[in-house]
């Protein structure tokens, strides 16, 4: 059954692009917009389907007196805001009967067909808050499997992501195919355009063009792999540093996990993991193979992107790049890929012990918190237990199990005939060996990210772990991980340890939280 398509064009009004509107975009944006949607909207209506115009009618700004100046504290969501919001800024912005509220001239007077197109008044920034749009869809793809959803008009980064993202996470998502045109996108900033189409990415959209819309649709074939990925998160810091040591093209997509509605909960991403969870590596062959979980995915590439790649009953992978590098030890030697396969899966212990340190401190602060706005009153009940009763007996099995990585960083290479070069030998990466391994990719994310949060290499939390217990963290134990201080050191000297690192992290900075010793 061929699926039915609807192109949704929003809020091309006077306020935003007639030179007396209050809120007018980028001159080279409007000249963008206009000259596609001129090629795109009569061509769409004749070959493809619905043609719908959204405009907004928002209520003039209310008298100073009568406003709520004060936002909750916890008010730090855009995303959750646009989603629901309407424009309560101090100036007017398409008020009934005002002519900033009428469509644009040369788009009501060209392009639009009363006859043929319908026409939806939203009062929120979301198309479809409050409105009929989304029973008008259903009814227009009621015979259809799959509905195709075009979006454009502007602003990109309020009211066409506020719909999109609402489309992405109705109840008839699983029916929609979603794309943005986006050379038909109006924006006033260029940079929050971008943040824009990254959550519009985000949320499993399509981007395109306007001259490609009239192609027959189709998911874009993958000329190289794309990796969801959450900033700072260990396991997609994990895929990426694979990704970058083996030199694999990937298109790498951001979800904003802070975002409301995360866009790892929506349809469109669950359909990828049922988890909810990052990293998800989409594999450019033929197959669009999916692969979940880190380690997994870091077998996965070594499998399908090493050089010579290894045969096959099938063809190979069309993904493969030129002489991407191995990170296992060869297959002849079978003791060190043992270990270095050994140490790949027990990275997890230790990513486990951490897990439980910063867990129990974030559950403690913010039951303070929450107590706090109950109460009215400052207290830190909460925190005050976890520090005193819970995070010594934590910090105990994290620092036991640091031991035995320290004592994995220690390790002599076990052989430096091949390498006899002072420097080269000096090189020791986690298995013990002067060779970057999987075992790297898998263990370095999670010691850099304990030092975001406050790791030492030379001072440790006395409670716990063998020092005084006072619980101040000044206790100096004469540097008890030094190999593991000079390993970290050492990955750092990689290019790929650079590319993976979390944007807006400094190399071995603490973060603004220190669950180590803070409060």
């Amino acid at each position: 059954m061929k699926p039915k398509a609807a192109l949704i064009l929003i809020d091309l009004q006077n306020e935003f692009l007639h030179p007396s509107g209050s809120f007018p975009i980028l001159p080279d944006s409007q000249e963008l917009l206009l000259s596609g949607l001129k090629g795109l909207v009569n061509s769409f209506r004749e070959n493809k389907g619905l043609v719908i115009w959204v405009k907004s009618i928002y209520d003039a700004p209310k008298p100073e007196s009568e406003k709520n100046l004060t936002k909750p504290k916890s008010f730090v969501d855009r995303t959750a805001f646009l989603l629901s919001s309407t424009h309560t800024g101090p100036n007017p912005c398409c008020t009934e009967g005002s002519f900033g509220a009428e469509i644009f001239a040369p788009i009501s007077e060209e392009l639009m067909n009363p006859q043929l197109d319908r026409i939806i008044i939203k009062h929120h920034y979301s198309a479809f808050k409050d409105t009929d749009l989304l029973q008008v869809l259903q009814a227009y793809g009621a015979d259809s499997a799959e509905l195709e959803l075009y979006f454009a008009g502007l602003l990109s980064g309020t009211c066409v992501l506020a719909s999109i993202l609402d489309a992405a996470r109705s109840t008839a998502a699983e029916s929609f195919r979603l794309y943005a045109i986006t050379d038909c996108l109006g924006y006033r900033r260029a940079d929050s355009h971008q943040k824009a189409l990254g959550k519009m990415e985000g949320a499993g959209v399509t981007l395109l063009e306007s001259t490609q819309v009239l192609v027959t649709p189709k998911p874009p074939s993958l000329t190289i792999p794309k990796l969801y990925y959450v900033n700072g998160s260990i396991p997609s810091w994990r895929v990426q540093m694979a990704l970058y040591e083996k030199g694999i093209p990937c298109h790498q997509i951001r979800m904003n996990v802070m975002s409301t509605p995360k866009p790892t909960r929506m349809p469109f991403f669950l359909s990828l993991n049922h988890r909810g969870k990052t990293p998800v590596f989409i594999d450019s062959d033929a197959d669009k193979t999916t692969i979940n979980e880190s380690l997994a995915i870091l077998l996965y590439l070594e499998t399908y992107y090493t050089s010579p790649p290894p045969s096959s009953s099938g063809s190979s992978s069309s993904s493969s790049t030129s002489n991407p590098p191995s990170l296992l030890p060869p297959l002849s030697n079978r003791p060190s890929r043992a270990k270095v396969l050994r140490l790949i899966q027990e990275t997890e212990n230790l990513h486990y012990a951490y897990d439980a340190l910063e867990e129990g401190f974030y559950e403690a602060r913010d039951k303070d918190l929450d107590n706090n706005r109950e109460s009215g009153v400052d207290s830190d009940s909460d925190m005050d237990h976890f520090v005193r009763n819970v995070r010594p007996g934590l910090l105990d099995a994290l620092y036991r199990e640091l031991d035995f990585w320290e004592v994995y960083a220690s390790a002599s290479p076990p052989d430096t005939s091949t390498s006899p070069s002072a420097e080269t030998q000096n090189q020791k990466y986690i298995a013990g060996a002067t060779d970057f391994s999987l075992a790297d990719c898998a263990f370095y994310p999670i010691l850099a990210y304990m030092r975001r949060r406050g790791f030492e290499f030379e001072i440790c939390d006395g409670t716990g772990a063998g020092g005084g217990g006072d619980g101040t963290g000044k206790e100096d134990f004469g540097g008890r991980y030094p190999n593991l201080k000079k390993y970290y050191e050492a990955v750092w000297e990689r290019e790929s340890a650079k590319l993976a690192q979390p944007e807006g992290w400094a190399y071995g900075r603490c973060g603004q939280v220190n669950v180590f010793v803070g409060r």
